[in-house]
């Protein structure tokens, strides 16, 4: 009876381990991804209902979930333990796992995008040399029709005053 109570205690100790290392990987992340402050409370939340849940099934497996004093003892020492022997450490071994696995993503995405990225390079080259080849002709058809629209904008007018001083005219 005894012996299965300290492994009992043992257990819950470990799972105060794991709790740290969780924790200490999410404060990782957390100080490596710049959020905003609702993605981070939404993140906050569902972290804690995780740990809930995996400390609930931990339980659940190892004592069929009998919580006794024993337990939160066992699960505050191991965070305890985790925290002044581990914690650094594991902060360090998050930062730097995380810090690569991102910077595997963006050369991924690097890689992946780069023809895309030369294509539209050089899709703006072609469209620019040609735009600076028919500049000339630009000018000189828009320019026409400019003045074009300024001849016919007069007459227009001209039109529409005739038109107004006929009607005042007949009244």
């Amino acid at each position: 009876m005894v012996a299965g109570q300290f492994a009992s205690f043992f257990f819950t100790l470990v799972i105060g381990v794991i709790l740290g290392v969780i924790i200490d990987a999410y404060r990782s992340f957390h100080r490596l991804v710049r959020l905003s402050p609702f993605i981070i409370a939404a993140g906050d939340f569902l972290l804690w209902l995780f740990l809930a849940l995996l400390v609930f099934f931990l339980l659940l497996f190892n004592n069929w979930g009998e919580i006794r004093a024993y337990v939160f003892i066992g699960i505050g020492v191991g965070l305890i333990i985790y925290h002044y022997w581990f914690s650094k450490s594991m902060l360090y071994f998050w930062y730097k796992l995380f810090f690569l696995i991102g910077k595997i993503f963006k050369l991924f995405f690097a890689v992946i995008l780069f023809p895309f990225r030369l294509f539209k390079s050089l899709l703006i080259v072609l469209v620019g040399a040609v735009s600076y080849c028919l500049n000339p002709f630009q000018r000189l058809v828009f320019g026409s029709i400019h003045k074009m629209g300024h001849g016919w904008r007069r007459k227009l007018v001209k039109l529409k005053s005739w038109v107004f001083y006929k009607i005042k005219k007949n009244r």
